[in-house]
């Protein structure tokens, strides 16, 4: 294979300049043309909003929005993590009121959580483990943690009044059942066009699948192997912290 890839290079020089290029580019520039590509051969679907929301379960969501430009604005919910569609539900039923308003602190948990607290909603479960420091006090940090959350939640509200169509993007387990029950309580609330885009992991399988409920509801779920891709003779140790994002390729590619 190698000889003949030479034997291309050799008999195109233009694309022989290209691969030199591509070679020396720097590794941040690599992945940015490695997503490019995998957009050119994977999944190429368009799909307008007028508000793009993350929805966890985890911090995948919140990540890609911000590195594709997709995060226009911080919502209360984007870096939470463990949290249902249903209790997420009630969130926005009671106006975010019960956020974090019961709530404690893991110690245990934190112990493996570098420099920041693992604060636990008593509610839902939903975990914040983000947003406080161990070297300040909890009390202080909260009460500007809450205020900041409200005021976010407050912005969203007024996006949702105007909007007539929001993206949900997501990273979850949970069944289709689960996601449906969800838009149509959403729906109940705000009246408007939802979809749920949800990025599955599946070591064994690919796929993509679009479940129409009504002309307003759909799912749009795409799934892979959310592994971090790896070099040859690469390990995960090898590429450090960074391979919590999971496969950027497949995500980027959508």
């Amino acid at each position: 294979m190698k000889e003949y890839i030479k034997k291309i290079l050799k008999d195109y020089p233009t694309l022989f300049k290209v691969a030199k290029f591509i070679r020396w580019l720097p590794k941040n520039a690599m992945q940015y043309l490695a997503i490019k590509l995998a957009r050119i051969f994977h999944f190429k679907d368009v799909i307008s909003a007028d508000l793009i929301l993350s929805i966890g379960n985890h911090c995948h969501a919140a990540y890609y929005m911000q590195e594709y430009n997709l995060r226009k604005f911080a919502s209360p919910i984007d870096w939470m993590k463990y949290y249902s569609l249903d209790s997420l539900l009630e969130l926005f039923r009671n106006d975010f009121n019960s956020f974090f308003i019961n709530h404690y602190e893991d110690f245990e948990k934190a112990q493996d959580n570098g420099k920041c607290r693992w604060l636990v909603d008593k509610n839902n479960g939903m975990i914040a483990r983000h947003h406080f420091l161990k070297e300040y006090p909890l009390e202080k940090q909260f009460e500007n943690f809450y205020k900041k959350q409200m005021q976010r939640f407050s912005k969203i509200k007024n996006y949702l009044r105007s909007a007539k169509s929001i993206a949900f993007i997501s990273c979850r387990e949970d069944s289709i059942e689960d996601m449906k029950k969800f838009l149509l309580g959403f729906y109940k609330l705000y009246n408007i066009k939802l979809t749920i885009i949800n990025f599955r992991n599946d070591k064994n399988n690919e796929y993509k699948q679009t479940i129409t409920i009504n002309e307003d509801l759909s799912i749009i779920e795409y799934c892979f192997d959310n592994t971090y891709p790896l070099k040859k003779n690469q390990t995960l140790q090898d590429v450090g912290e960074i391979s919590w994002i999971g496969n950027y390729k497949k995500w980027g590619g959508v």
